[in-house]
């Protein structure tokens, strides 16, 4: 489990930031495949181009290391390992990424209590074909929330903005035969 990986490498440094903490999982052929076939279902008709994905060997696993080092054994929280899991404990960062549909893809410091439209500004705003109600942070340890409010976003997170699918207009011809 993790408390015991930790306990065995003697215990996190005081540089050590629990709370980006995440875990690098290497995935099993069938594994990999199951994943490839489930992100295809999910992203088709979304605003995300398959070739531009790429599936890697090791995939990220969502965990809270606080919460794991004060309930040890307990099943929610501190996670099974398997062979070749790699822990990866990193050191703070106060800033913020910006990416996706903003005019100036950024990196600026936290804020806390700080709200999504003072970072999105930091960015110099939305994008012609950002979709505004579906922005999403992705937190150092691995885990992604929906941005509902400031507490949504954390130290060392990213913002992404999607883009909105686009639209294939209909030409003069089409809309000619739509007309007779």
């Amino acid at each position: 489990r993790l408390t015991d990986l930790i306990r065995e490498a003697g215990g996190l440094t005081d540089e050590a930031y629990a709370a980006g903490a995440h875990l690098e999982r290497t995935l099993t052929p069938e594994e990999k495949i199951k994943q490839e076939t489930m992100l295809k279902m999910a992203v088709s008709g979304d605003s995300l181009d398959m070739s531009q994905l790429e599936m890697g060997e090791v995939q990220m696993v969502g965990i809270n290391l606080d919460e794991a080092m004060k309930n040890p054994g307990s099943d929610r929280w501190d996670i099974v390992l398997r062979e070749g899991d790699k822990l990866v404990v990193p050191q703070y960062s106060n800033t913020v990424s910006i990416n996706g549909q903003v005019m100036y893809p950024n990196s600026v410091a936290y804020r806390k209590g700080a709200k999504l439209s003072f970072y999105i500004d930091q960015a110099g705003g939305y994008g012609l074909r950002a979709k505004r109600r579906r922005v999403f942070a992705v937190n150092m340890n691995g885990t992604v929330t929906r941005v509902r409010s400031s507490k949504d976003i954390t130290p060392g997170c990213t913002i992404l903005v999607p883009a909105k699918s686009r639209r294939k207009n209909m030409s003069f011809s089409e809309i000619l035969s739509l007309g007779t």
